[in-house]
Formats: C-alpha cells, structure tokens, sequence
C-alpha cells in the first residue's frame, strides 16, 4: 500500500480529546493512503496510557518525554512520515 498523505497532529495534554480524534481520523481514512502522526508532546495527563489502548490501522503514535514546543512536536512525527506529501 502506498501512502500518498502523512498528517501530523501534535497533542498536549488532550486525553478527553483523542478518543474523539481517533473516532474521526478513522472514518476519513477509509481507503488508507492516508497516515495520522499523533504526536504526544509531553503531556502530563493520560495521553500517553490512551495511545498505548488504541490500535487503530492507519494512526502512528509516538510519544515525546518532554514538551518539544508546537514546532518540536511537528518535526518529530514529520522524521516518521512515510506520504508522498507531509
């Protein structure tokens, strides 16, 4: 499979919000030539736990020990893109 898009989407602090995310990056992605990076910028809630319960095809998860900043956050999950277009 191909992946023509990679999306990066940093996250702080935004455990009530991800299973909402995760809900909605997957009904976008019905023809998986899409990747979602989300990426956990040292978030101190349960961001992280939350990550590691999904495992939805299509959605990369990295977590970063610290808070790299919103530019940090978006560099790291650009290094794991694979689309053709980031």
């Amino acid at each position: 499979m191909t992946i023509k898009y990679s999306i990066v989407i940093p996250c702080f602090n935004e455990a009530p919000s991800i299973p909402i995310l995760i809900e909605q990056i997957s009904n976008l992605n019905k023809d998986n030539n899409i990747e979602f990076i989300l990426v956990n910028n040292g978030s101190i809630d349960s961001t992280k736990e939350i990550f590691k319960l999904d495992d939805t095809e299509g959605i990369v998860k990295m977590n970063l020990p610290e808070n790299a900043g919103y530019g940090g956050g978006i560099k790291a999950g650009i290094k794991l893109a694979k689309g053709e277009y980031i």
